[in-house]
């Protein structure tokens, strides 16, 4: 792996120079556009390749709705579009203005961008980045890193502008990139530095700067496919698919730098084990009012919280509306905040005020609701059911 250590300034400066004619040349080339506005599904190969790719990162990064997401090394800005559709507000970065243009016009063109968002676009010499210290939640970085020679200036900027307990995720060249035919393509045709990425190599430069460490995600071949012989034969399939994982890793590796503790687990984060107790204390029925007493318990391992600057991942009480042969009437037919943030292993009590129009004979499903992201029973927390009447 190329850095700037095994350059001289005067072949620093020219390769600087150079990468900087090759990117803003290749966007210029309104032949390409219609590819990079499509992407990640500009084509069958490519995107099976980075869709395997794109989960990973999504899955690595532990997004919350509502961060700050810098897409370094931007370029057409698709990874941009990805995020704001995930809720995040996004920062475009790039040494090219060509590119930048490409992005904005993909942001114009697509009607489902949310423009209640922050997103901007930053053109920057490659060197400093225009953001202040510890600014920004994640980074992502999408088959751009590889390309740059001042990698340790730029993990050290990476470093900078991150928040505590942020993220650096990638989805970049493999240890042996370089020997693959579309490295070789590249090269020939755009005289691009098509370098390996180390993780060896960067593991020290990384620990060095002050990031924690390094994870890394394993998945085989998108277009990799057994034959199926039933479910207890499947265990004869595992060394050829961890031989594909490593095979594909060697040029496509998608990987995390760690600042700080980003995967302590809370509601605002989807995938963890969110899972509660609830239990019915006390149920008073009077006229059409129905009060229920209930105690929850967190029994998972992520915080609840009862309060966040976004409204994803503020747990309710909740409940669900039934007929007397319990059908489903209402999904979200009331809701009440936790009084307090719920740690692992504490409890609280809430009680649950419910109004009926008229007489009613069904039932209420008391469950819990992660805002934006799901109702606990999906996650396999028992609910109660509690008959109205």
């Amino acid at each position: 792996m190329i850095t700037e250590k095994d350059l001289t300034k005067a072949e620093f400066d020219e390769k600087m120079i150079k990468e900087y004619d090759i990117e803003h040349s290749y966007f210029l080339d309104e032949s390409g556009k219609n590819h990079w506005l499509k992407k990640p599904f500009s084509g069958i190969e490519e995107a099976g390749s980075y869709c395997m790719q794109i989960g990973r990162l999504i899955g690595g990064l532990k997004l919350a709705r509502g961060m700050k997401v810098l897409d370094w090394g931007a370029g057409s800005c698709w990874m941009s579009e990805i995020m704001n559709k995930l809720g995040m507000h996004t920062i475009a970065l790039d040494i090219t203005e060509t590119g930048l243009n490409v992005g904005k016009e993909l942001f114009k063109m697509d009607k489902r961008i949310d423009k209640s968002l922050e997103h901007k676009f930053i053109h920057y010499d490659g060197r400093k980045i225009p953001l202040p210290d510890q600014s920004v939640d994640r980074i992502v970085i999408s088959w751009a890193f590889h390309h740059i020679v001042n990698k340790i200036e730029m993990l050290g900027e990476f470093y900078r502008v991150l928040k505590k307990d942020g993220v650096v995720g990638m989805m970049d060249a493999g240890l042996k990139y370089s020997e693959s035919d579309m490295a070789k393509h590249e090269k020939e045709t755009f005289g691009a530095l098509e370098d390996n990425i180390d993780l060896e190599q960067m593991d020290k430069i990384v620990k060095d700067i002050g990031f924690n460490n390094i994870k890394i995600t394993y998945a085989p071949e998108h277009n990799l496919v057994f034959d199926f012989n039933g479910y207890k034969n499947r265990q004869k399939d595992k060394e050829k698919l961890f031989d594909s994982c490593l095979y594909y890793g060697e040029t496509h590796e998608v990987f995390f730098l760690i600042k700080g503790d980003p995967y302590a687990n809370d509601t605002t984060k989807p995938g963890n084990n969110c899972k509660a107790k609830i239990e019915i204390l006390n149920k008073n029925l009077f006229s059409n009012n129905l009060e229920i007493l209930v105690k929850i318990k967190n029994i998972g391992d992520t915080k609840f919280l009862s309060s966040n600057s976004d409204p994803a991942g503020i747990v309710y009480l909740g409940c669900h509306l039934y007929d007397e042969n319990k059908n489903l009437i209402k999904l979200d037919y009331r809701r009440e905040k936790l009084p307090i943030d719920l740690e692992i292993n504490e409890s609280c009590e809430i009680n649950l005020k419910l109004q009926f129009e008229d007489k009613f004979n069904g039932f209420v499903e008391v469950d819990l609701v992660n805002e934006s992201h799901w109702w606990f029973k999906q996650k396999g927390t028992e609910t109660i059911m509690v008959k109205a009447s």
